[in-house]
């Protein structure tokens, strides 16, 4: 079982490399906090994140990436409405089953300011910003 609990993976100010890491303060959101250009700062994590030591090591956040790296999934299984608030909040009925559907690896972006290319035959109104990675 992993030990994170906020985990992140970035580009160290440091060292200009990839890591995953765990917010040093999970107060926080990583988020917002880079976009409006403000110091974060992770735990450095070696290993993976299903067996991954978090070190003491402390690298400074340059910029977020995707959560998941496109080479370590197939694709992307997800699950949609999956609580009540969400779908009164969409004003959709609550489903019956689960919402089940899948995204293709390509699907994965990074953070803001990284763009979400909605294919032509798409851009019909429905997409919705939680389903896009």
């Amino acid at each position: 079982m992993p030990s994170w609990t906020h985990l992140i993976r970035f580009v160290a100010v440091e060292d200009n490399q990839s890591h995953i890491g765990q917010l040093v303060d999970i107060s926080r959101d990583a988020g917002l906090d880079t976009l409006e250009g403000r110091e974060v700062k992770a735990y450095e994590i070696i290993g993976t994140i299903f067996d991954g030591e978090i070190t003491k090591n402390i690298l400074t956040v340059k910029f977020l990436q995707s959560p998941v790296e496109r080479e370590s999934c197939n694709y992307i299984r997800c699950l949609g409405l999956n609580y009540k608030d969400h779908a009164k909040e969409g004003g959709f009925a609550i489903p019956k089953v689960p919402v089940l559907f899948t995204k293709p690896r390509s699907a994965l972006i990074g953070p803001y300011p990284a763009a979400i290319n909605i294919p032509k035959c798409a851009q019909d109104g429905t997409s919705d910003y939680e389903s896009e990675l």
